[in-house]
């Protein structure tokens, strides 16, 4: 019953979205700077999705490969892909399973570069499921019948969870989830409003400073490495702006090789990016990322949405990764 409501809402959705985009004489190629040629305007959500733009905009990284980044983190998360599609975005920072579900279900939307992925490390990841410090839950064996926190229904989150628990052996079908925003779910772990609750950086180091234990990190132990997120654009932006869609691709590839090299210097340029304590900052697990999109991995995360319900067909996932050099909808080489 929940699986088959929130597959339905989340459908209509994305089916107001289409309609609401073919009646949009909105191009897709944007504004640009002085001369129209060189800006892309990104939505991606606040907090650290968000700081890895900014900090290669810091490093002169986009500016290096002819970039000017417009980035809107008030249009990331559920609000990126309607304003992708409806020409008011170039980009769209988004998790998988809804860039996939987009693409999937009709609208104009190609994967074109990766987001964040997850560690290899299963005991210490960039997200993890959190409960009270004297909950009889120690470990992921004690999830089943739990109620817990996920900020989006029928999302990245839920699936990964009952990935990592089914890989282990456990019963998740009198799973309760239940949809709560970040910033909200650890005054709901401490209140008892939920028994566990599934967070991300930097929800997961402020919880456990303030007593809550991590008793599994889903991400890893679904599939270690997990692509989490990606960018996406449209299949117009990809026809008129090529060239633009690629030394954004490439850009991005840049950062996450520099972040990954250089880790502690993104640490570092986190307080002042992100508002974050310093000690936060240094604190937190950071995810990692490549500079390739995986299709192994969406594929993973492709397969547990249809075992899940969350689709009724296979997803083509090779279709919905585009090179931008080449036509809109080519598979990535």
């Amino acid at each position: 019953m929940f699986r088959a409501r929130g597959a339905a809402a989340l459908g209509a959705a994305l089916a107001a979205t289409l309609i609401g985009a073919t009646g949009c004489g909105t191009a897709a190629g944007g504004d640009s700077g002085t001369d129209g040629t060189n800006v892309v305007r990104v939505g991606e959500t606040d907090g650290m999705p968000a700081a890895f733009l900014r900090f290669g905009q810091e490093q002169g990284i986009f500016a290096d490969h002819g970039i000017e980044l417009e980035i809107d983190a008030s249009a990331g998360g559920a609000a990126a892909i309607p304003a992708l599609v409806g020409g008011n975005l170039d980009v769209a920072g988004s998790n998988v399973v809804s860039g996939m579900l987009a693409g999937h279900q009709g609208l104009p939307v190609r994967i074109i570069a990766p987001g964040t992925f997850a560690t290899d490390d299963t005991r210490r990841d960039f997200s993890a499921v959190l409960v009270s410090e004297n909950s009889g839950i120690d470990g992921p064996e004690d999830l089943a019948g739990a109620s817990i926190a996920v900020n989006t229904l029928q999302n990245i989150g839920d699936i990964s969870i009952v990935a990592a628990l089914q890989e282990q052996g456990v019963d998740t079908s009198e799973i309760q989830f239940t949809e709560i925003g970040f910033p909200q779910m650890l005054p709901a772990l401490h209140s008892g409003r939920v028994d566990a609750a599934w967070v991300i950086e930097p929800f997961l180091s402020i919880g456990q400073q303030q007593g809550l234990r991590p008793v599994m990190r889903p991400y890893a132990e679904a599939r270690e490495g997990l692509q989490v997120g990606c960018f996406l654009t449209t299949e117009e932006f990809l026809r008129e702006n090529g060239e633009k869609a690629a030394a954004f691709r490439e850009a991005v590839a840049d950062v996450a090789a520099f972040i990954t090299e250089h880790p502690e210097e993104f640490r570092a340029a986190l307080p002042e990016l992100e508002e974050m304590d310093p000690a936060l900052a240094e604190a937190m697990v950071l995810p990692s990322y490549r500079d390739r999109v995986d299709p192994d991995s969406l594929r993973f995360v492709a397969d547990r949405m249809l075992v899940s319900g969350f689709t009724d067909e296979e997803i083509d996932v090779d279709s919905l990764i585009a090179t931008p050099t080449t036509t809109a909808g080519e598979g990535d080489e």
